[in-house]
């Protein structure tokens, strides 16, 4: 007999909790993450197997496995490459569908946008991580065609041509970013030689993890430092582009550290010695939690830590870093007012001419 709601808090080790119930399994409360995700939880490897060909997440739990549905981003305001690399319609976008939700309108669009796609369900996903973000969770891969469809009706929306009124008057010209990405068969072989080398230290990780396109552009902003860590399974593709940059990877390692309530995991590739010095770690952040868990542990072990939180998600991200990167542009987290709308004025600021 399943027992969802209590099966999903033993095998998360009490760290989700459920909003409510479906028949995917339920919408759940990450706490570590300050974020919903549409979870479901079993005991049986073949039914998570299946799940998996759909496109599900397995993550081995407690008890069983937690399997985690397939998400789609809608729009998003801080990582350059979700945003449009600057564009003034991305701006809009995210006032619309804002707006949208304000209203309580975003359920019925998602009705629409999923009428052409049988058998699918979709979900709006909430949260305290997702203020530059919004993000939708389907019961299987189809999920990317529903993303589609629900921002072609957005876009017909009274309200987009309104909000897209105001954006023009904020933002009459942009500049061009200086972010970049680029297939990882362009990357130079010194940067191919150090994913060799993860391949050859962790030959599960390395695989499933493996980009198919490294990012470039800010990294000569990142503050100076003996140490660089950077978190899989991101980190793999943000250490890619830092190595291409630089060309030389003899003081980067990858360090993942999670503390749960009952259950704690940790890894590191190509450890170094951090007692004294300064060592910068780098996370793509939504909550900041993981880059919080690691400041204690370079701290602990006798090292300087500098958080970097990449494409911040929200205030609580911002203040659980020294400095982080909006877009293409590198900010001291200290001297940011995060106010109601900070994410909207921090990406007008950005992109201006």
């Amino acid at each position: 007999m399943i027992d969802t709601i209590q099966d999903i808090n033993r095998f998360s080790s009490g760290e989700l909790r459920v909003v409510h119930e479906n028949q995917h399994g339920a919408i759940a409360y990450n706490y570590p993450h300050q974020r919903q995700e549409l979870v479901f939880p079993t005991r049986d490897l073949g039914e998570a197997a299946e799940k998996s060909r759909m496109g599900w997440e397995i993550k081995p739990g407690k008890e069983g496995y937690l399997l985690r549905a397939p998400e789609e981003w809608l729009v998003d305001l801080s990582d350059p490459f979700k945003a449009q690399y600057g564009s003034p319609d991305n701006l809009t976008t995210y006032r619309t569908l804002m707006d949208l939700r304000a209203k309580g309108e975003l359920p019925n669009i998602l009705e629409q946008a999923k009428a052409g796609v049988d058998g699918i369900d979709v979900y709006l996903l909430d949260g305290i991580a997702l203020e530059t973000e919004m993000r939708i969770a389907g019961s299987d891969s189809r999920i990317s065609a529903i993303k589609k469809c629900v921002l072609n009706l957005v876009k017909s929306r009274p309200e987009w041509s309104e909000q897209n009124e105001r954006t023009t008057k904020k933002l009459p010209k942009t500049r061009r970013l200086g972010a970049r990405k680029y297939p990882a068969s362009e990357l130079s072989p010194l940067a191919l030689q150090f994913y060799r080398s993860i391949e050859e230290v962790h030959k599960v990780i390395a695989p499933l993890y493996k980009p198919d396109c490294v990012i470039n552009g800010f990294w000569d902003q990142i503050p100076e430092a003996d140490v660089y860590i950077f978190i899989p399974k991101s980190g793999i593709k943000m250490a890619l582009g830092f190595v291409d940059w630089r060309q030389r990877y003899d003081d980067i390692m990858f360090w993942e550290y999670h503390a749960g309530q009952t259950m704690s995991y940790e890894g590191q590739m190509f450890p170094k010695p951090i007692e004294g010095r300064k060592v910068a770690v780098i996370d793509v952040s939504y909550s900041g939690t993981t880059l919080n868990q690691l400041h204690r542990k370079v701290s602990d072990e006798g090292g300087l830590p500098i958080r970097v939180a990449l494409f911040p998600k929200s205030r609580r991200s911002v203040t659980s870093s020294e400095y982080f990167i909006f877009l293409d542009r590198l900010l001291r987290s200290q001297n940011i007012d995060l106010c109601n709308e900070w994410a909207e004025r921090l990406y007008v600021d950005t992109v201006k001419c």
